[in-house]
């Protein structure tokens, strides 16, 4: 309500990717102004008794202080950039760099994960900073094309990568045209080969839109936080590209930082038959990005859903350290061009989520859901089923929903007349084992854009996760405390 003081974001450092340095040992400031005195400087309320002290957050040249003594305490990179561009986040970026890992790992075959393979990457827009190609070669001796518009960063991003001496990883490339791809790789060899593309795109359209929260400084030009139409634009120009190079690169990523911009990008991604895409949340601080990623190639593995939490959701070993546990209690396993796949009711979750307990809860919200949409026609088959899973036999029930959409059309006579929009089927899987059950959406045929359109919203009304039944879920909560 207007005059209410804005509840505080919840910290979300506990849910960082599991190899983050910073993780579980967040930097220590006041240690780090006993070793550097640049540093000190910027630091308040010291405390010399208790060892402690606070960053000044809302000024711009403590953060990029900050930024400048961890590249070097932790990673041991001489590094500096412009008090004018923007200043990069570590924990965020590390983030990234952990999840492409996590992306070529899954990729590789068995046979291959021993050979000492050379990873190349592109980094669209590297910026002054230039973090993600001086991380990737430091962390992982990855090879970089880095590329940036901007002359200024462009001069300013080679300083960095020479002061290192790391020239023989990374190339900064001068780009002047928005084929954000296709320009720098001109000059390449046609059969060069790249293992990922990644990028931290302008995430808005107007400088007006950019975050101007008090409490935190407002680091950057423009070219690095606006671009015409957003970041979806800006991705989309790198999905253009994609569709040329195709399987000269394997996975294609890029930060997101809207998951209204994911909806919309992985619905674009559908209609153009893409044949795999991930997806991944990054936790930092009280700051929550996206990461999506998408593939051409036959090497990538499709059951991707990489949350960059540490909470596990089975005890089986093997596939848990594939799968982790988003905020929402929601596992997502796998996003494809023509299926989705979900689980909503992992088992030991807490009574607070809004998963489902049974197949039978699973089926009466599919029926309330459509029973809503006029437009939407329900049939419904169960059969049982066995299936051996590395020598598992798995008995359980399956229950195949048959979804149709029909839009409304006119008739030879001129009358008005319904006309089939899509159709596709939603199978579930309830395992007799532990009670897990698995939800496929499958597309079928007709618009795919909008079916995949109605199978967000479908899945959200399965899982409960959506805002409208958050909020029903506290008013429900409150209810049963008076």
């Amino acid at each position: 309500m207007r005059g209410e003081r804005r509840r505080p974001t919840p910290h979300l450092s506990a849910l960082t990717h599991d190899r983050n340095r910073y993780k579980d040992k967040p930097p220590d400031f006041y240690a780090l102004g006993q070793i550097y005195p640049e540093f000190k400087q910027y630091l308040r309320n010291i405390d010399d008794d208790m060892c402690r002290a606070s960053l000044a957050w809302n000024d711009p040249f403590a953060v990029r202080e900050l930024t400048k003594t961890l590249l070097l305490h932790d990673f041991g990179l001489q590094w500096n950039i412009p008090i004018n561009r923007l200043c990069p986040p570590l924990p965020n970026r590390l983030n990234y760099i952990h999840w492409i890992e996590d992306l070529l790992r899954e990729q590789q075959k068995p046979d291959q994960k021993s050979c000492a393979t050379v990873i190349s990457g592109i980094d669209v827009g590297t910026g002054a900073s230039c973090v993600y190609a001086l991380l990737g070669a430091t962390l992982n001796k990855w090879r970089f094309i880095a590329t940036e518009i901007n002359f200024e960063s462009y001069e300013c991003a080679k300083e960095n990568v020479a002061k290192n001496h790391l020239e023989p990883l990374i190339s900064i490339k001068r780009t002047h045209t928005n084929r954000l791809l296709l320009e720098p790789l001109q000059e390449e060899p046609i059969h060069r080969q790249f293992h990922f593309v990644m990028c931290n795109p302008p995430f808005f359209d107007h400088m007006d839109e950019a975050d101007t929260n008090p409490d935190s400084s407002c680091m950057g030009s423009a070219n690095e936080m606006v671009f015409p139409g957003g970041e979806i634009a800006f991705i989309e120009n790198i999905i253009i590209d994609s569709e040329v190079l195709r399987n000269r690169v394997i996975w294609y990523t890029s930060m997101v930082g809207k998951k209204s911009s994911l909806r919309k990008l992985l619905s674009l991604l559908r209609g153009k038959n893409v044949k795999s895409t991930s997806t991944t949340e990054f936790f930092q601080g009280r700051t929550k990005r996206w990461g999506i990623a998408w593939s051409f190639s036959n090497d990538a593995i499709d059951d991707l859903s990489f949350w960059a939490s540490g909470k596990k959701l089975t005890e089986d070993k093997n596939y848990a350290s594939r799968c982790h546990l988003s905020l929402i209690k929601v596992w997502l396993r796998l996003f494809d061009a023509d299926l989705l796949v979900f689980s909503p009711n992992v088992p030991g979750l807490s009574e607070e989520t809004n998963g489902c307990i049974s197949l039978e809860e699973a089926l009466d919200r599919i029926r309330e859901f459509v029973k809503q949409k006029v437009e939407l026609q329900l049939s419904i088959e169960t059969e049982d089923y066995v299936k051996n899973t590395k020598g598992h036999i798995v008995k359980g029930l399956k229950v195949k929903c048959r979804l149709k959409m029909h839009s409304l059309g006119t008739s030879m006579l001129g009358h008005p007349s319904p006309k089939l929009s899509c159709a596709g089927r939603v199978e579930i899987f309830s395992s007799e084992n532990n009670g897990s059950l698995e939800v496929f959406i499958i597309f079928e045929e007709g618009n795919r854009s909008a079916f995949w359109t109605m199978a967000d919203t479908l899945q959200g009304a399965i899982v409960r996760s959506g805002r409208q039944w958050r909020r029903k879920h506290r008013h429900q909560q409150n209810d049963i405390v008076v």
